[in-house]
């Protein structure tokens, strides 16, 4: 119901640069645009980026201040989703219990996490974005959860990305 509810706000917020949210084709609708954009640049690259186990993993704090900035009322639906302090419990064969701390990102398959993940991965994505259009205007950021494709001309990255 969380992410019925939000998705769209989100998705909003985050601009048509974020393909895994709403309804512009996904994953494969976000590699043919990256295709038809670089097609339509011939001196431009291609550069991807695949941040190897991102998905799931963000910093709480930061998804705290990423939804204060852009849904607000997403807040009170997320206390659950963002306690700083999670501790899940494996019950063993055995019958006891062993607590599995986890302090930072979301839980793997839940829907919530693939609604926030994005928006607190944009900084990157912005980040990578104004360093390309600092050189090339027409560079443009393409992204589906932790991946990323950057369309720009070769000088572009030359110019060095700011800290995040």
């Amino acid at each position: 119901a969380i992410t019925k509810t939000f998705t769209k706000r989100i998705q909003d917020s985050l601009g048509d640069s974020e393909y895994s949210l709403g309804s512009n084709g996904a994953a494969e609708g976000m590699h043919k645009a990256v295709l038809v954009d670089l097609d339509q640049r011939p001196f431009a690259l291609k550069l991807g980026y695949d941040v190897s186990n991102a998905h799931n993993e963000y910093d709480r704090e930061a998804a705290v201040e990423e939804i204060t900035a852009h849904v607000p009322f997403m807040l009170p639906w997320l206390n659950g989703h963002l306690a700083t302090i999670v501790v899940h419990v494996y019950i063993g064969q055995d019958g006891d219990h062993y607590p599995i701390p986890k302090s930072q990102g979301g839980d793997q398959g839940d829907a919530v996490t693939a609604v926030l993940f994005p928006l607190v991965y944009r900084t990157v994505t912005i980040a990578l974005s104004e360093s390309a259009t600092a050189i090339d205007p027409d560079a443009r950021d393409y992204a589906y959860q932790d991946d990323v494709e950057l369309i720009c001309i070769p000088a572009s990255l030359c110019h060095r990305v700011r800290d995040i």
